[in-house]
């Protein structure tokens, strides 16, 4: 009895295999981990045009702020200790990416150092994501953010220290003048008939004229009486200016200019006179400075960071995932 002949089978063709998917959240990762990296170069750009007075103030503020609020969410997003780790290293390396030129001692203290309370930072917002149920996302981010700008704080003090003998690099330009312009707009509007947006000449004479009006009588004078008196008090004033300040003010010049060159030149005698203290008070000063800055852009950064988290979370761009024990995470 004959069977059947067996089915054909073709044992060349293969089953089909399923593609490979990435895991969620992977380009995510890697967009955040570019921006994170990126913003610290900016930093460092931002800082560095700042020390050789061509940016303003405002122009490293603003990337700092930027780079604190990518490394945060970082900490928070990225649970792979491993990448993490390297990121962070990355965006040390990129703060000092536009100093590299510094003697090779005082880089690999500074970036040491700085590589030190980055980490401090990260192990801190760690250990209290890891150890709450329902992590507080604003005191996590306070404590990454706090350890941060201390690491920010301590890399722009180094990399200032050797640039005392620099005399521009003390106060800038640009701060100055922001300063100045802040300073004048108050003083307008205390003494409106005082302009210190012109030249010295301008305010010498709007000084004179504020001067004169109080004389008792005065405005009974001739027309003539009066403009002579106030051009002579005016040239009083500049001769007792330029006697004070020890300098040679042009009747061309700005008020803008005499001020700068009054603050440089002083602040110049003081290094020259007390070289060793003036080092010592003025790192003083710009620690603290920077520090204070720090101090109160922490909570503001915190803030921003959360509000990001519940607006991403609001998007769907993050997820709150679940684990085997009964906790809160956040996941891309």
């Amino acid at each position: 009895m004959i069977l059947g002949a067996p089915p054909s089978e073709n044992f060349i063709k293969q089953i089909p295999m399923e593609r490979e998917s990435m895991p969620r959240g992977f380009y995510k990762a890697i967009i955040l981990d570019s921006l994170s990296v990126i913003s610290a170069g900016v930093f460092s750009y931002s800082y560095y045009a700042y020390l050789a007075g061509k940016a303003s103030f405002w122009f490293p503020t603003i990337a700092l702020a930027v780079f604190l609020i990518f490394s945060i969410l970082e900490t928070i997003l990225i649970k792979n200790l491993k990448r993490r780790t390297l990121v962070v290293v990355l965006e040390i390396a990129a703060l000092f990416a536009f100093f590299y030129t510094l003697p090779s001692g005082l880089l690999v203290t500074a970036m040491g150092v700085s590589l030190l309370f980055s980490v401090w930072g990260e192990i801190n917002s760690r250990t209290e994501i890891a150890n709450t149920m329902e992590p507080n996302y604003f005191k996590v981010a306070r404590a990454r953010g706090a350890k941060l700008v201390s690491a920010v704080v301590l890399m722009v003090i180094i990399i200032y220290f050797p640039k005392f003998n620099v005399r521009e690099n003390f106060i800038s330009r640009a701060t100055f003048d922001g300063f100045f312009s802040w300073t004048a707009g108050v003083v307008e509007k205390i003494y409106p008939g005082v302009n210190l947006r012109g030249t010295i000449t301008d305010f010498a004479e709007d000084l004179a004229f504020s001067q004169t009006q109080k004389i008792p009588g005065f405005e009974a004078l001739p027309v003539p009486i009066q403009e002579k008196t106030t051009k002579e008090a005016a040239k009083v004033i500049l001769q007792n200016i330029s006697t004070k300040v020890k300098t040679d003010a042009k009747p061309s010049e700005s008020v803008s200019d005499v001020a700068y060159s009054i603050v440089t030149s002083n602040i110049e005698r003081l290094k020259n006179e007390h070289s060793a203290e003036f080092r010592l008070v003025w790192t003083i000063l710009l620690f603290l400075a920077v520090r204070s800055f720090g101090v109160i852009l922490v909570p503001i950064i915190a803030i921003i960071i959360y509000v990001l988290i519940h607006l991403m979370l609001a998007l769907n761009f993050i997820f709150v995932a679940g684990e085997t024990r009964t906790k809160e995470t956040l996941t891309l």
